[in-house]
């Protein structure tokens, strides 16, 4: 946006030496009217994000239940099924019982490393899943159907002295 100079000259509107009476009277109006719209996109911008954060954070479904540590320590069947995995070197001792779920005993507790653990196990006690991972890691066991009439997976989730439950039906074929 270039100017004629009161000597004639051409001048450049970026010139920082060129005054607001050279350029003219509406020059401060015209700067100064950009910040209100920017101030209130920014404004706008930022309830819309909030609103998106929101709605992510209560929309998200919880567990479909969580299970509370009981007093009770693990029998001598489940030391049983855990010794049979000899490769987590879960510490018996350590296992803690969390209140049963859906016709799954579930145990936490740590291996000779010092990993927390999880122990999920049928109550009929043919089907057992134990995992143990590095802490900070998330511990999960995913339990699979053991019959055909419950196509249902279920996710055990240790969440420090609790067991997050997830249940996750079966998807249907041609869904």
């Amino acid at each position: 946006m270039g100017g004629v100079s009161p000597s004639g000259g051409a001048e450049s509107a970026a010139d920082p030496h060129v005054s607001a009476e050279e350029v003219g009277p509406d020059a401060d109006a015209v700067a100064s009217s950009k910040w209100p719209g920017r101030i209130g996109l920014a404004i706008g911008a930022l309830v819309a994000v909030v609103v998106v954060v929101t709605t992510v954070v209560v929309a998200s479904p919880g567990p479909d239940a969580t299970l509370e540590q009981t007093r009770a320590n693990a029998s001598l069947e489940v030391l049983q099924i855990v010794n049979r995995e000899p490769h987590f070197e879960v510490e018996g001792s350590s296992l803690r019982a969390h209140e049963s779920f859906e016709g799954w005993d579930v145990f936490s507790g740590a291996n000779a490393y010092g990993s927390p653990c999880l122990v999920v196990i049928s109550q009929d006690a043919e089907w057992s899943r134990i995992e143990c991972t590095p802490a900070p890691a998330e511990l999960i066991a995913d339990t699979f159907p053991a019959s055909q009439s419950d196509s249902r997976m279920i996710r055990f989730v240790l969440d420090g002295d609790t067991v997050d439950a997830w249940v996750y039906p079966h998807a249907e074929a041609g869904r």
